[in-house]
């Protein structure tokens, strides 16, 4: 029961403070007792303080973690906290990642993800582009994340699905309440291949301000956004500039200079988002696809040593994320690779010694 009372906790506090879920049950030794204690108490231990206390007075519901746990067990529904080992790793690494993520279907593991985001109000072009590229990146075993919303979104999903590829749909509202209902068909198919996922407990309304919220999911799970029609000011390009402050690369597909829709992507390139206008272009971003299209030549004894004594397929995904002479932090090779901190640490040493990459200050690491 304790996954549901951090998930009560979650909600009382408003989404906002995932922090505090967890400051509050390890104050009170648990989840369990934090939601049980009274106001007082709970005010008392200093971490609900301002207008909190006002919002944390009016949603602490009694019964939210039976219902929950109920709910749960009718609907297919499965709770993970961030401290779970199934909870997205690359979500972990955001400055705010949600305390509770509300499941259902499959969550992929060990797979690269990218989000396609862009306008509600596709024009022709943008959904072609949007259906073309997530089916071929799909068929290549991308997973495509996005929001469920009508326009480009919604195309985004399509296409995957087109090819049985993986797609995982990330709401602004309860996991009970499918927004918009027209999409309702493709919500349905993305529970076979997929998952639908939130961070807001069951009944909550689709609310504006819940979709920039939902937007750092999006941008959290991936590696990159692939941005394909969005006007100046619009819910996409909040959601490029939440990927570039949380370290995410953001593709650009080039649009009609003449068209709204397409000024906020337009702008993005000239201010240096990575242009494309080939799925391929990714693929070879992801290494999926190598730019020479020659298999990786084998160089020296250091390398085949290395590659002979722990996982090709790890040590690959590793040395995949860094260009020769290029610097990058542990948590971004983490994020590239999509793989475990504690994987990643020993591919690392292995190829530290097999004369392959070299440390460098401030816990970076250099392809040599």
């Amino acid at each position: 029961m304790e996954k549901y009372y951090l998930a009560a906790l979650a909600s009382a506090l408003g989404y906002g403070a995932p922090k505090r879920v967890f400051q509050l049950a390890d104050y009170f030794g648990s989840a369990k007792e934090a939601y049980e204690a009274s106001l007082a108490e709970v005010f008392a231990s200093g971490i609900v303080k301002g207008k909190l206390k006002h919002y944390y007075s009016s949603h602490w519901k009694k019964s939210l973690p039976d219902f929950l746990a109920e709910y749960c067990a009718s609907s297919g529904t499965e709770i993970i906290s961030v401290k779970e080992t199934i909870y997205p790793n690359a979500l972990k690494t955001i400055t705010s990642p949600p305390a509770v993520l509300y499941v259902r279907g499959k969550l992929p593991r060990g797979k690269k993800l990218l989000a396609i985001v862009g306008s509600r109000k596709a024009t022709s072009y943008g959904i072609k582009v949007a259906e073309e590229f997530a089916a071929t990146l799909a068929m290549k075993g991308i997973v495509i994340v996005s929001g469920g919303a009508i326009g480009i979104d919604a195309c985004a999903h399509r296409g995957a699905l087109k090819v049985q590829g993986a797609t995982v749909a990330v709401l602004g509202s309860g996991i009970d309440l499918l927004y918009p209902a027209n999409n309702s068909k493709i919500f349905a198919s993305i529970l076979e291949t997929g998952a639908i996922i939130s961070e807001f407990a069951p009944g909550v309304e689709p609310l504006p301000r819940h979709f920039p919220m939902r937007n750092r999911i999006i941008v959290g799970m991936c590696r990159g956004v692939l941005v394909v029609e969005a006007a100046q000011r619009s819910g996409a390009m909040i959601t490029a500039d939440m990927a570039l402050e949380e370290n995410r690369e953001v593709y650009c597909v080039p649009g009609n200079i003449y068209s709204s829709t397409s000024k906020g992507t337009n702008n993005l390139i000239k201010e240096g988002a990575m242009l494309v206008d080939s799925p391929t272009e990714i693929l070879e971003d992801y290494g999926l696809v190598r730019k020479t299209n020659k298999p990786l030549k084998i160089e020296n004894a250091n390398l085949f040593n290395v590659l002979t004594t722990q996982d090709a397929e790890e040590a690959n995904a590793v040395l995949s994320t860094m260009a020769p002479g290029e610097s990058l932090t542990l948590e971004e090779i983490v994020i590239n690779s999509e793989m475990t901190l504690a994987n990643v640490s020993n591919v690392l040493l292995n190829l530290q010694i097999g004369g392959l990459v070299q440390q460098q200050p401030g816990q970076r690491y250099m392809r040599i």
